[in-house]
Parts: C-alpha cells; sequence; structure tokens
C-alpha cells in the first residue's frame, strides 16, 4: 500500500514538472510570437522619411498607408511589406538569383542551375539603368523601408530562425526580379515546343496539331472585327528539317527532362478573367471592370490587399488602392482615383527555341554568316552541407544556351557540336516593363495609360481598363516578335537561314481598342484576335469556355452592377459538362443508364458546386475518358496532355473517331461507346476506391481542396495541421470561377487537388472606386504570428469581398511611422 502511495506521489509530481513544462513552453512561445509579430500600434522610426507616415490596420489586417510624400509611401510600403512577408521576399529574390541551395542544400540545386541559365537577377541588372530617375527613386525608397525594419528587428521569424541564417540587405534589383520570376511563369512557349519535338517521336503532324486544337466556330473572340489585311507567316521547311534532324541525335529522355525543369511554382499556368462594360450597360452610369487573375494557390498567397494615399499637389490626394507584390514598390493592379485595370495572359507565342551548332571546344555558335564567339561566364552555386558547383553560362545571340541547365550526366546525352538556346524578350536590351507598371499607376485617363502599356516587354498580357470619363479600352502589352519564317511552333537550325526576330510588332499595330461600339470587353485566355490578323500572335489559344460562360452571362443580365459582376465571378457552370454529356450519356450501356449515378448526373444541373457528388463523378469520368482516349498514341508524353479539353474530346466523338482505337491493343477497334463506357467505370472505381462505396458521399469538396500550403511549414507534420489552411472549394478548371485541379498522375494523393485560381478578385466600379471590392487569398501576412495570416481564406472560398476606402476608425490600429533622429 505504501508503495502505491510513493509510486502515485512520483507520478503526480511528475505530470506536475510536465504541467510547469507545457506552461513555460507556452508562456515561451507566446513571448516569442509577441516580439515578432507585427507591430501596428504606438510609433516607430524609419531612417529615410521626410515627415511622418501613417499605416492604419482595420479588422481584416488591411493597411492604408497615409504619406506626405510620393516617396514616403514607397518607404512606408517596404516597411509594411517587411513587416508581414519578409520571408517570402527574401526567398523569392534568392529564388531568382539561384542563391537557394546556400541555405537549404542539394534539394534546391536544380532551381538554383535553373535561374543562373535563365539570368533572371542579371537581366533585372541590367534593367535597372534604363529606367527614369523617378523609378530609380521609388525603388531606392522602397529599399530604406525594408532595410529600415530589418535594422529594428530584435528576432526573426520562424523560418529565418529554422533556417539559422538572417536577410541581407535590400536593393532595387532584388524588386525588379520580382517581375522577371513572373514573366517566366506567364511565358510558357519554350516547354510546348520541346512536347511536341517529343510527340514527333509517335505522332504525325497533323495528330500533334490536332491535340493544339483551334477554337469551334462561333467561340468568342475579344475583338472580333479586324480592320488589318490578311497575311500568311512564312514558312522554312529547311530549317524545320534541319533542326528536326539535330533534335533527333537527342534522346527523347533528355528532352523530357529539360521540357519538366521548372517546378510547379514556376511552371506555365493558363487562366484568368476580365470583363468591362461601359456606362451604357452599367447600371451606374459609368464602366464597371471585372478582374480575376489565376496563380498557384499557396500560404503565404502574392498579393497584398492594400491603400496609399498621399498629396496630389493639387489639393487634393493620390490614390493607390488594390494589390501590391510584397518586394515591389508599385500597385500591380487595382485603381488610382482615375481608373482601373485588370490583366489575362495573352498565351501569344513570345519564346522560340533554337537548335544551335556549336564549335568541337563548345565556344563558337554557327550562325548564317559564319562562326562567332559566345559570351560566357563561370558562375559558382554554393550548396548547404555539400560542395559548391560551378557552372558555365553560355549565351548565343538568341539568348542563353538553357540545355545548359541539365547536370552533366544528362547534358552528355546532348552531342557535343548540339544544344538549346532562348529567345525571349525578357532578354530585350530596351526592356523597361517595371517603367509601364509605375506610368500605368500615374496615369489620369485612357490614353495616358495606353502610353505607359507601349513600355511593355514581358510577360504578354491582355490589358482592359476603364476611366471616370467613362472610356473602356483592351490593349495587347508585351512584346510581339517579328518572324521572319516560322511560327514559333518548333525549335528551328538556327545556322540555316537568319532566324532572328525582325524586332517587335509596333504597339499601334497590336490588338487593342477604345471605346468598341458593342460597349463590352470579355477575355478569359481565349484569342483575341480574328483569324486574319496579320500578325502571329499563337497557332492556338486556351478552351474558350471561360468567355463562353461570361458572354451568355452578360448578355443574360441585362445592365450590370458591382454586385451583378461579383456574381459572375462565383459563377461554377461547366461548359465542358454542358457539351459533353448530351453526347456521352446515351453512349453508355443500358445497366449503366439504369443506375443511380447517371440518373444523377442526367438531372444535374452541370454547376461544380462543393457539396455534390455529381462534380466528382463526372470530373473522374473526364479524367479517365481522356486517358482512354489518348494515352495509347502518346505514351510516356501522355502525362503533360492528361488535363481533359472540352475541344478535342468534342472533336474525337463527333468528328474523328479513329483516336477511340486502342493503337496498343491487340483486339479489334475499339469504337468510341466501348471507350466511353469503360472511361465511365474506370471512374466508379476510382472514386469508390477512394472515398468509399457510397456514391452519395462523393461530395466534390472531399478532393477539390486548396491547401495553401507554406513552403516551410508543411514539410513539419504537426505544424503543419496546426497552421493549415486547407479548404474544400467549388469550381473546376473550365469554370468561371476556376478551380484548376491536379490530375494526381504523378501524386495520386493529390487527385483534383485545387492548386491554381483566383487568389484575386476585384470589381471597380468607375462611378465610384470607393464602391470597388476585393478579395485575395489566402490572407494578409505571411507571419505565423500575425492576425492575418489566412485570415480570408474562408470568405474568398465563400465569395465575400471587402472594400479599400482607408476609413479609420476606433477599432483600427495606427502605427505613425517617423523620420530617424
Amino acid at each position: 500500500m505504501a508503495k502505491g502511495k510513493v509510486a502515485w506521489k512520483v507520478i503526480r509530481w511528475g505530470l506536475y514538472g510536465l504541467s510547469a513544462l507545457l506552461v513555460c513552453a507556452l508562456a515561451a512561445l507566446a513571448a516569442y510570437g509577441w516580439v515578432v509579430s507585427p507591430q501596428t500600434r504606438g510609433s516607430a522610426a524609419l531612417p529615410g522619411l521626410d515627415a511622418a507616415v501613417e499605416i492604419w490596420r482595420d479588422d481584416d489586417d488591411i493597411a492604408t498607408i497615409r504619406a506626405a510624400s510620393e516617396m514616403d509611401a514607397y518607404r512606408a510600403l517596404g516597411f509594411l511589406h517587411a513587416q508581414e512577408r519578409l520571408w517570402q521576399m527574401d526567398m523569392t529574390r534568392r529564388a531568382g538569383a539561384g542563391r537557394l541551395s546556400e541555405l537549404i542544400g542539394e534539394a534546391t540545386l536544380e532551381l538554383d542551375r535553373l535561374m543562373r541559365t535563365l539570368q533572371l537577377y542579371a537581366e533585372a541588372e541590367k534593367q535597372l539603368p534604363r529606367l527614369s530617375p523617378e523609378l530609380r527613386a521609388a525603388l531606392d525608397a522602397y529599399a530604406e523601408g525594408v532595410n529600415g525594419f530589418m535594422a529594428q528587428q530584435t528576432l526573426p521569424t520562424p523560418e529565418f530562425l529554422a533556417l539559422g541564417y538572417e536577410p541581407e540587405p535590400w536593393t532595387p534589383t532584388d524588386s525588379l526580379v520580382w517581375g522577371n520570376l513572373m514573366a517566366l511563369q506567364l511565358s510558357g512557349d519554350w516547354t510546348d515546343e520541346l512536347l511536341r519535338v517529343r510527340l514527333a517521336e509517335r505522332l504525325s503532324p497533323e495528330q500533334i496539331d490536332f491535340l493544339w486544337p483551334r477554337d469551334r466556330e462561333g467561340a468568342p473572340v475579344t475583338l472580333p472585327a479586324s480592320a488589318h489585311p490578311v497575311s500568311e507567316q512564312p514558312e522554312s521547311r529547311e530549317a524545320r528539317a534541319e533542326g528536326e534532324r539535330a533534335l533527333a541525335k537527342v534522346p527523347g529522355e533528355a528532352l523530357a527532362r529539360l521540357g519538366k525543369i521548372l517546378p510547379w511554382p514556376l511552371e506555365p499556368k493558363s487562366a484568368s478573367n476580365w470583363w468591362v462594360v461601359a456606362g451604357a450597360r452599367s447600371i451606374t452610369g459609368l464602366p464597371i471592370l471585372a478582374n480575376d487573375p489565376h496563380l498557384g494557390l499557396d500560404a503565404p498567397g502574392t498579393w497584398m490587399l492594400t491603400r496609399l494615399e498621399w498629396p496630389d499637389g493639387e489639393g487634393g490626394r493620390e490614390v493607390r488602392a488594390g494589390v501590391t507584390a510584397p518586394g515591389v514598390p508599385f500597385l500591380v493592379l487595382g485603381h488610382n482615383g482615375h481608373l482601373a485595370w485588370g490583366f489575362t495572359t495573352t498565351h501569344g507565342d513570345t519564346q522560340d527555341l533554337y537548335v544551335e551548332q556549336l564549335s568541337e571546344d563548345g565556344l563558337r555558335v554557327e550562325t548564317p554568316d559564319g562562326w562567332t564567339d559566345l559570351e560566357k561566364q563561370r558562375v559558382t552555386i554554393a550548396v548547404k552541407d555539400g560542395e559548391d558547383v560551378v557552372m558555365t553560362l553560355r549565351r548565343t545571340p538568341r539568348g542563353p544556351i538553357i540545355s545548359d541547365v541539365l547536370e552533366d550526366e544528362e547534358r552528355a546525352l546532348f552531342p557535343a557540336d548540339t544544344a538549346l538556346s532562348l529567345s525571349w524578350p525578357l532578354y530585350d536590351r530596351q526592356n523597361r516593363t517595371p517603367e509601364a507598371f509605375y506610368r500605368m499607376g500615374k496615369a489620369r485617363n485612357a490614353l495616358e495609360f495606353m502610353n505607359a502599356l507601349a513600355l511593355f516587354y514581358a510577360p504578354q498580357q491582355n490589358v482592359a481598363f476603364a476611366d471616370r470619363l467613362g472610356n473602356i479600352g483592351f490593349a495587347l502589352a508585351g512584346v510581339l516578335p517579328k518572324r521572319p519564317l516560322g511560327d514559333g511552333s518548333s525549335p528551328l537550325a538556327a545556322w540555316v537561314a537568319p532566324f532572328a526576330w525582325e524586332g517587335r510588332v509596333p504597339f499601334e499595330e497590336l490588338p487593342q481598342v477604345l471605346n468598341p461600339p458593342e460597349g463590352k470587353l470579355v477575355n478569359a485566355n481565349n484569342r483575341i484576335a480574328p483569324p486574319d490578323y496579320p500578325n502571329l500572335i499563337n497557332r492556338s489559344f486556351p478552351d474558350p469556355a471561360r468567355a463562353i460562360r461570361i458572354e451568355e452571362m452578360l448578355g443574360r443580365n441585362g445592365k450590370l452592377g458591382p454586385t451583378e459582376a461579383g456574381a459572375m465571378q462565383l459563377d461554377v457552370v461547366s461548359v465542358t459538362a454542358r457539351d459533353l454529356l448530351p453526347l456521352l450519356l446515351p453512349m453508355l450501356s443500358e445497366s449503366q443508364r439504369r443506375s443511380e449515378t447517371v440518373q444523377a448526373l442526367e438531372d444535374w444541373d452541370r454547376r461544380m458546386t462543393r457539396r455534390r457528388a455529381e462534380p466528382t463523378i463526372f470530373a473522374a469520368w473526364m479524367r479517365s475518358l481522356q486517358s482512354r482516349l489518348l494515352a495509347d498514341e502518346t505514351g510516356p508524353v501522355f502525362e503533360d496532355l492528361a488535363r481533359p479539353d472540352r475541344r478535342v474530346l468534342l472533336r474525337i466523338l463527333t468528328e474523328q473517331p479513329v483516336w477511340c482505337d486502342d493503337v496498343t491493343s491487340p483486339e479489334p477497334v475499339e469504337s468510341c461507346e466501348a471507350q466511353v463506357r469503360l472511361a465511365y467505370q474506370d471512374a466508379l472505381d476510382l472514386l469508390e476506391a477512394r472515398l468509399g462505396p457510397d456514391w452519395r458521399q462523393w461530395r466534390w469538396e472531399r478532393l477539390h481542396r486548396a491547401p495553401f500550403g507554406h513552403p516551410l511549414y508543411k514539410f513539419v507534420p504537426v505544424l503543419n495541421d496546426l497552421v493549415s489552411l486547407e479548404v474544400g472549394t467549388p469550381g473546376w478548371d473550365d469554370t468561371v470561377n476556376r478551380g484548376g485541379a491536379s490530375m494526381g498522375y504523378e501524386r495520386p494523393e493529390s487527385l483534383f487537388q485545387h492548386r491554381h485560381g483566383p487568389g484575386l478578385r476585384a470589381v471597380y466600379d468607375l462611378s465610384d472606386l470607393e464602391n470597388s471590392r476585393f478579395m485575395i487569398a489566402p490572407g494578409q501576412s505571411g507571419n505565423l504570428f500575425s492576425g492575418g495570416y489566412g485570415n480570408l481564406v474562408t470568405r474568398w472560398r465563400d465569395g465575400r469581398a471587402l472594400k479599400l476606402v482607408g476609413a479609420a476608425t476606433d477599432r483600427d490600429r495606427l502605427l505613425l511611422l517617423n523620420p530617424a533622429q
């Protein structure tokens, strides 16, 4: 008995001790969190300020900066960004500079090799001297704000603590490299060229063209009428043939490796929406502009909602309201009190690969005019806990040799005399894209805004705008290369003919319009100019399904207001389901048609809502059907084509049933009906294995989930669970409320994971720009201990919106930045 009492006392005191340790640990964590959380009240000193600056934060952690001058506003913005997103900013500039491995080790070496090869940071250094003194001053002021925060930071945030380093001082070049990284993500032609080369080993040119479909007749075009004469793009069979012969010596595995070298965050992504209506079509009598650009869904996100104000010199106030990007001093998307603007990606062919003929020593390259020396530079990549890696960067007159990014054993698969170089407007010696952004924010009307867009080089964007005078417009911004020969669809032999681009299409000859007679403009990455437009933009464009649906809603809704535009952004009708189900359902067997799941699909309203099972069944069916129809012909390349394309499936089922035959099967020719039935059963089997036998429980949100994974925390199991921002979401690839989903081939556990979508939704009311509405995902801050970490994610999912009016209330928190003495 005595022993039992002693044992109990030991256990009890042990529990007391553990409780005390837990309390101490929680207290230490709370103290640490308090120290590293952003200061939002009181005052702080900031060197370089000319006068005090107010930073107001509301209940949603959205900041309004009120400064006495433009440059002071940028200093305060740098301070604010560093408070909330410093680690994100540092990782972005390190990624662009190819300097991640010195912190992380060999895991990021491939990315560093790629960034050094593409020379994004070096190009940012070259851009800086080309910029105006005003923009240079803005970049300097912003850097002063970032560095002013770092100088007074007492403890690092968890990311810096975990990796054991302190960030270096911020520079203007660090801000410019953000734009180059964004240009890389929004320009994907060279990877498509390599994909077509790999497909050429298995398919005919006609079959390859089939997989990059043209739009069906009647598909929406942003500018449906052309005033330009028709001209044909000249072709060179000789140069194409020479390029194909040279690349035939390169094993497919090397080309595949090069084509998939971009990591997911930098892979090309194909979506965004905008539409704008003139006052005659608006409830308010002045334009309404809606925009939701789509990027990868991560935590922290790309954007930060911000409002900046300073005197305009005429007794009024300059305003910038919308989204800023941490690391960059100017507004990227939003309004300036006079006009508003929005972006979608053009999907123009702005990158070309060239097959290069090298000398035996690899130091010279053949051109149509003879041999010329390559530019060379040796660089060293520091690797944590490993040996430094020395690279030799080589550059031709067309651009850098990107095949040099491969590791030595992979590079050895290329013949010694063969390489691939990349031509891209980012490398143009006149590139002044940052200047375009800066001047866009200063424009007072549509004409001034158009003049700013003329400075755009890369990435190529479709820019919609509207001003308070009632003007609406659109312009293609960014370089459209003039190709003397070829259509940019496959690598060409650089030594056969002068294939270097002959400059750019003049800005005034690019697709653009001011105040179209229809009183509206729509783009959702669909074709922007009619087929008779004389300059090649691209051979094909993404499926116009979202544009089709937007046009339908604009035609049905009558006059548009901000509320109606916001509702349109949340639309989840699948045009793919609407077009394909009437063809597919009758092809099913009689027993399949009698099943409950098919009856549910027949009654389904074609909306990809998150709490219904029908979207899940349909998506799985489309995934299986794509595989049944294309995997046999495309073989190892299939995973790069696994995303269902409505146009391809429609053409196979209605025009080219030959694709339904399984070319790998010894059986007689398979019919489309047989493949449709098998694909449907494949889908049911897949969902039952993943979600259980009761199809009513196959709700879309169980698979279609936006994870918002933090780059560091997601690798720490317990911490990842504690700070998870994952939410089930509606939508799919083809819906206006886009839910770009993983097909799950590379990682089966990610099946239908929502990885790409509208990280920003914005609706601008030009009758009262303070009535404009915004929402970002997942939240304002990247600081785990900030109230803004993931604070907006559920409201983003549910389609709610905020206004950036800058009206201070008693609940708001005020931080006063004072000039340092």
